[in-house]
C-alpha cells in the first residue's frame, strides 16, 4: 500500500471505529480461508439489532470485482462467527472546501 494510502486508512479509521465497536481480524484468518482482506470493520447497532460494517478504503477508484468477491467471502466468514448480519461499504475519501470528507456507499 503507498503512504497515501496508509494515511487514508489510518485517518478513515478513526472516523469509522468512533461509530461502532472496533472489529480487528488478522489478515492471515481470511489468507487461509482464501477470504479478502479487511480494511475496517465495526459492530455497530441499527435499529434494534446488532450489524457488522465492514468497510473498504479508496480514494479514487471502485474495488475490482476479485476484490468484491474476496471482500464478500470475509463478510460471509465475520457473519458465520458473529452470528450477525453483515454489510460492505465503500469509504471514499473527497476534498471538500479545504479539508477531506469521507462518503460511505453500500456495496453489499
Amino acid at each position: 500500500m503507498k503512504k497515501s494510502g496508509q494515511a487514508m486508512e489510518c485517518d478513515s479509521s478513526a472516523v469509522v471505529h468512533k461509530h461502532g465497536i472496533p472489529v480487528l481480524v488478522h489478515p492471515d484468518f481470511f489468507r487461509q480461508k482464501g477470504a479478502g482482506q479487511v480494511d475496517m470493520a465495526i459492530i455497530k447497532l441499527v435499529g434494534s439489532e446488532r450489524v457488522l460494517q465492514i468497510y473498504e478504503a479508496k480514494s479514487s477508484r471502485y474495488p475490482s470485482p476479485k476484490q468484491v468477491v474476496r471482500l464478500k467471502k470475509a463478510a460471509m466468514i465475520l457473519s458465520t462467527c458473529f452470528r450477525i448480519p453483515t454489510q460492505i461499504f465503500l469509504l471514499r475519501r473527497y476534498w471538500h472546501q479545504g479539508t477531506f470528507i469521507y462518503k460511505e456507499h453500500l456495496i453489499h
